[in-house]
C-alpha cells in the first residue's frame, strides 16, 4: 500500500517545465516545486495541493507582471533611467499558470513552455529591469533628444520614416552624438554603439560625402584604424581628383561635390587636436597611414586657447605641444598616444609648452 503511495507521489513530480517570457525562463515548475505542492488524503493517496499551488503560482504572477511596474535600465550612454507607468508590458495569466501546471504534471511535461499571459512584452529580464528589446527609441524629454537603438545595439538612424534600419544608405547623420556634438567623449558605451552602426553601414563606403563624415566621426571616436580606413577610400580611389574635389560616386558617374575639398582641413584638425572647454588632447586620432612624424601651428582649440604649434615624432616616440590661453583657466593636456596627462595653469596671454613620450 505504501509503495503504491509513493509510485503516485513520483508521478506527479515527474514534470520539469521551464516558463519562459520572450525567450528567457521566468519560473519553473520542476521536481523540486512539486514535491513541496504535493499533499496526502487519510488513505496517503496524493494530489497537488490546491491551496499551495495558488499561492505559488500568485507569486510568480505578481513577480513577473511588469505592466505599470518601475523599471531601471542604462542606456548605451551610461545613463540609468527609471521609466514607470502605461499598458505595455507583461501580466501573467494567475489562472491560466495553475491550469498549465495541472495539465503538465497530468501529463509528464518535460522541458520549456511559455509563460501563460494576457499582455506581452518584447523581452523579460527579471522584476524592475527592462522588458523591451534590443530594438527600441529612446526619448529624453529632459535632455531634449531621441535616439533608436537596433538590434545589434548600434545607434540607429533616425532621418528616415521607417522604424527599421536601412543600412543601404549612405548617411551617418544620426552619429551626431559623436560629431559634431561631444556626448562620445568618455563614453564608452556609446562609443561602441557608433562604431557597431559604422560596422553595419559599409554602403557609405561608396560615397565620397559618407567618407568624409566617417572621417569626422572616427576622429571624434579616437578610432585611427577607421579614420584611416575612410581617408584611404577616399584618396586612392576614381572617386578623387588631384584638387581635393570628389565625384558623388567611385565611377565618376554622378556629380562633382565639395565635401573632401572643404572638410579634408576639417578631418586632419579632428585627428591632431580634441578640445573642450579646460581640455586639450593632442594625437587623439591619428592616422595610422602616412602620419608618422609632422607639425601643425596655429590650430584655435574650443578652451579659448591657441595650439601655436604641434610636433610629433612616432619613430622617436615624442610629441610636443605649445598652448597660448586667452585666459585665466587651468587646461588639462594629454596625448593620444600615451603619456600622463598635464594640468597647466595659464595667464591671458600666457604661453607654455608640455612635452609626451609615446608609447
Amino acid at each position: 500500500y505504501l509503495a503504491e503511495a509513493a509510485s503516485a507521489a513520483n508521478r506527479l513530480i515527474k514534470a520539469d517545465v521551464q516558463l519562459t517570457m520572450g525567450g528567457t525562463v521566468a519560473a519553473e515548475a520542476d521536481p523540486a516545486l512539486l514535491s513541496g505542492l504535493v499533499s496526502f488524503d487519510e488513505n496517503l493517496m496524493p494530489s497537488l495541493d490546491e491551496e499551495a499551488l495558488a499561492a505559488w503560482a500568485g507569486e510568480v504572477a505578481s513577480s513577473c507582471t511588469t505592466v505599470g511596474s518601475e523599471r531601471t535600465y542604462t542606456r548605451a550612454d551610461g545613463k540609468t533611467v527609471t521609466v514607470a507607468g502605461g499598458a505595455y508590458g507583461w501580466t501573467v495569466d494567475r489562472d491560466a499558470l495553475i491550469d498549465l501546471v495541472k495539465s503538465s504534471v497530468a501529463e509528464g511535461v518535460v522541458g520549456e513552455v511559455e509563460m501563460p499571459c494576457t499582455t506581452t512584452g518584447t523581452a523579460f529580464n527579471g522584476a524592475g529591469a527592462q522588458d523591451w528589446g534590443a530594438r527600441y527609441c529612446d526619448i529624453d524629454l529632459s535632455e531634449q533628444y531621441v535616439r533608436f537603438y537596433d538590434e545589434t545595439g548600434a545607434l540607429k538612424e533616425f532621418a528616415c520614416t521607417a522604424f527599421e534600419e536601412n543600412n543601404e544608405h549612405r548617411h551617418l547623420s544620426h552619429l551626431y552624438c559623436a560629431w559634431p556634438l561631444t556626448e562620445t567623449q568618455d563614453n564608452p558605451e556609446l562609443v561602441k554603439a557608433c562604431e557597431q552602426a559604422i560596422a553595419n553601414r559599409e554602403s557609405e563606403n561608396e560615397a565620397s560625402h559618407a567618407l568624409v563624415h566617417r572621417s569626422l566621426i572616427a576622429a571624434r571616436l579616437k578610432d585611427r584604424d577607421s579614420l584611416t580606413d575612410a581617408l584611404l577610400n577616399l584618396m586612392n580611389h576614381k572617386i578623387y581628383y588631384n584638387s581635393l574635389m570628389t565625384n558623388h560616386d567611385y565611377d565618376r558617374g554622378s556629380c562633382y561635390c565639395t565635401d573632401f575639398a572643404i572638410g579634408y582641413t576639417g578631418i586632419i584638425n579632428e585627428s591632431l587636436v580634441y578640445s573642450a572647454p579646460g581640455e586639450i588632447e593632442i594625437l587623439p586620432a591619428l592616422p595610422t597611414s602616412g602620419f608618422e612624424s609632422g607639425s601643425m601651428k596655429g590650430l584655435r582649440a574650443r578652451s579659448q586657447a591657441l595650439v601655436q604649434d604641434l610636433t610629433w615624432d612616432t619613430q622617436a616616440k615624442t610629441a610636443s605641444v605649445t598652448i597660448q590661453s586667452d585666459i585665466a583657466q587651468t587646461i588639462e593636456v594629454s596625448c593620444g598616444l600615451g603619456g600622463e596627462a598635464k594640468s597647466v595653469t595659464l595667464q591671458p596671454g600666457e604661453t607654455t609648452t608640455v612635452e609626451f613620450a609615446l608609447s
